[in-house]
């Protein structure tokens, strides 16, 4: 799975286990850079944003994706 697609799905997975409304159905790029695996390898970490709507307005969040992983997602408002 692409970098981009694993984004969007861990961050549908995300908002609907806390049960926040995932927004306009995309994530949108933010930031590349590069950072050592494991194995010593470089590899490119990439920042998406998405946005959600937590029932009290739109608050906006952020995924890295780091060597085909979901590294972190940050959901505070």
């Amino acid at each position: 799975m692409r970098a981009k697609e694993l984004a969007i799905a861990a961050s549908k997975n995300a908002c609907h286990k806390r049960n926040l409304q995932f927004l306009d159905g995309t994530t949108h790029f933010q930031k590349i850079s590069l950072q050592r695996n494991e194995s010593g390898r470089i590899r490119f970490k990439r920042r998406y944003g998405f946005d959600y709507y937590d029932g009290q307005g739109r608050c906006s969040s952020s995924i890295i994706i780091f060597d085909g992983h979901v590294m972190d997602i940050d959901l505070t408002p």
